[in-house]
């Protein structure tokens, strides 16, 4: 089904009784609707199905903003994986930046420090020391994590937001070394990664 987060939460918006449906009844609602929308099919795929329930859970709860392991669940099921519950599924920076940004469109709330910790951890493991624009509520948590030396963070921070800002194109030096430069190459492709997701949404929801 030609179905995705931002077309779902707009979807749901429109029907906000979705949130007390069971899921079978939600599932069978939106593929009867999918009859008489453009461009769609009217088959839920598993994780079609699993992106639905996550946001379902946003609309209709706290704890995707709360516990670690249902924001972790969110994450991915809104990136387009299927949810194993039984198991710690790894997130990386940028499927938790899109997932974000999803999530600030049903409301913008504060995130836990277990959940900010759990976003600092990711941060680490994808060798971040500084978080992408949308992230930046949980540096502190990744500033603990790495020990980097504040000079450093704000070194990267201040040439990512000069690229950002600047209307030349960047030219990257992909065998450059330099600290500041390899951090926002990384910054860079998180960023490529959340607009591109947010190009495909678009499309799809004309």
């Amino acid at each position: 089904m030609n179905i995705n987060p931002i077309r779902t939460i707009e979807m749901f918006k429109a029907e906000p009784e979705w949130v007390d449906f069971e899921p079978e009844s939600l599932w069978a609602d939106i593929e009867d609707k999918a009859k008489t929308m453009p461009n769609m099919s009217t088959v839920l795929t598993r994780a079609n199905k699993d992106m639905i329930m996550a946001i379902k859970l946003c609309f209709g709860s706290d704890a995707p903003w709360e516990q670690w392991d249902v924001f972790e669940n969110v994450v991915k099921a809104i990136n387009g994986d299927i949810v194993l519950t039984e198991v710690v599924q790894q997130l990386f920076t940028e499927e938790v930046s899109f997932a974000v940004h999803c999530m600030e469109k049903i409301r913008k709330d504060v995130f836990s420090e277990e959940v900010r910790s759990y976003i600092g951890i990711a941060a680490k493991e994808d060798g971040l020391i500084a978080m992408p624009g949308n992230l930046l509520f949980a540096q502190d948590a990744l500033n603990g994590i790495t020990k980097v030396p504040k000079e450093d963070v704000i070194k990267v921070m201040t040439k990512r937001t000069a690229e950002k800002l600047s209307k030349d194109k960047i030219e990257r030096d992909i065998e450059s070394e330099d600290m500041a430069e390899v951090q926002c190459r990384k910054l860079a492709s998180i960023d490529a990664y959340v607009n591109y997701k947010l190009g495909i949404e678009g499309r799809n929801a004309n």
